[in-house]
């Protein structure tokens, strides 16, 4: 095990803290000792962040017996998912508010509960990626350090085993996706580039918005994206590679692929394949309604997807088929700015306009053809 010390965060929101406790958290297992008094005061915790070492949250489980500070989960403040997940499940009171869901790896950290009543944390079981520990009150001297760095120690341990998992799982998806491209031979690394230019659009937007959006986060949205026509394994060679316009029926036929795209995909325990899922189905949704499959419309469709999909078209314009040349780069501007302009969130579609000339650049680095050896995020 290792001897490094976590930081540690203790939560004490009536601002009644035990001298003891404080002083066994800062002797014996903090190495960086934070006190908040309110949920919100926790913003700054970085929960999610692979980069950062584990973390172990400190409370009182009593306090979870109260409905009202944690009931409301704020956007952007891991603290109160995790917290609000605890209450309803391990509170006194937790038949009174509706049982949230936790993202799958929302948490990169650890939570110690200070109980002086018995906790079945059987209870919390369908959040596999939530590590609790339980420590019957009075703390004893000596007992509080050693379950603080075992936690500590099965907060790593299990977030190396995800990060392996993930691996894994771009392996299996990287390969999907360069099945996808050889079967499709017209679109000419189509994959590589939507993948590419999707991770850029989203951290340019996310950085405009204010809305923190992690290295891990693009990673899986690169990833995601690159799968977005996965559903065209389904659809007929003789659609896929016609040399021209497509006939009616043809046309329908090539719609499905969005709807079998989401089938084949969902449904799994792998957050990044389940995001893959979403886009391969909303790709081709549009904002002021009108796409399909679903006619969604406005934010009934996820903002990945939104994003996947203006890169998508920009691709489309700008890339040379064996069937027709890429647009110039003004016309291609033109259409997805002003001609579609309602197929687009208008938030986002400022961001893209403000960063055009970028990702035009990124596109021409995508163009021509990569290595098939290439990596989907760096290629």
């Amino acid at each position: 095990m290792s001897t490094s010390k976590p930081d540690v965060h203790l939560l004490q929101p009536d601002n009644a803290c035990n001298l003891t406790l404080l002083r066994l958290l800062q002797a014996e297992g903090a190495c960086c000792l934070s006190i908040y008094t309110s949920v919100q005061e926790m913003r700054p915790i970085r929960w999610g962040d692979k980069k950062q070492d584990g973390q172990i949250l400190v409370l009182e489980s009593e306090w979870l017996d109260d409905p009202e500070p944690l009931v409301v989960v704020e956007e952007g403040n891991k603290a109160s998912e995790v917290l609000a997940f605890l209450q309803v499940r391990l509170g006194l009171r937790r038949q009174m508010v509706p049982q949230p869901q936790l993202p799958m790896m929302a948490f990169a950290g650890g939570v110690l509960l200070l109980s002086n009543r018995r906790i079945n944390l059987y209870q919390i079981d369908d959040s596999p990626d939530l590590i609790v520990d339980v420590l019957e009150t009075p703390v004893k001297k000596g007992t509080l350090a050693k379950r603080l760095l075992t936690l500590w120690y099965r907060v790593n341990t299990h977030r190396r085993l995800q990060e392996e998992i993930f691996r894994r799982t771009r392996v299996l998806m990287e390969t999907l996706a360069g099945a996808i491209e050889q079967r499709d031979q017209t679109t000419g690394h189509h994959v590589q580039r939507v993948a590419a230019l999707s991770r850029l659009l989203a951290e340019r937007y996310y950085q405009t918005i204010g809305k923190r959006y992690s290295e891990a986060d693009l990673d899986q949205l690169a990833l995601a994206a690159a799968l977005h026509d996965v559903g065209k394994i389904a659809t007929p060679e003789s659609i896929l590679n016609k040399p021209g316009k497509l006939n009616n029926a043809e046309d329908t036929d090539m719609k499905k692929h969005a709807q079998k795209g989401h089938d084949l995909l969902s449904d799994t325990a792998i957050e990044v394949m389940n995001l893959a899922a979403v886009i391969a189905q909303q790709h081709h949704e549009r904002y002021g309604g009108g796409g399909y499959p679903g006619g969604l419309c406005g934010e009934r469709i996820r903002k990945e997807s939104q994003i996947v999909a203006i890169i998508d078209v920009m691709d489309a314009l700008l890339a040379e088929r064996p069937y027709k040349k890429g647009l110039p780069k003004d016309d291609a501007y033109r259409i997805i700015t002003e001609e579609n302009k309602n197929h687009y969130d208008p938030v986002l579609l400022n961001v893209f306009k403000s960063y055009w000339p970028e990702l035009y650049r990124e596109f021409l680095q995508h163009t021509p053809p990569v290595s098939s050896a290439c990596n989907l995020f760096h290629c």
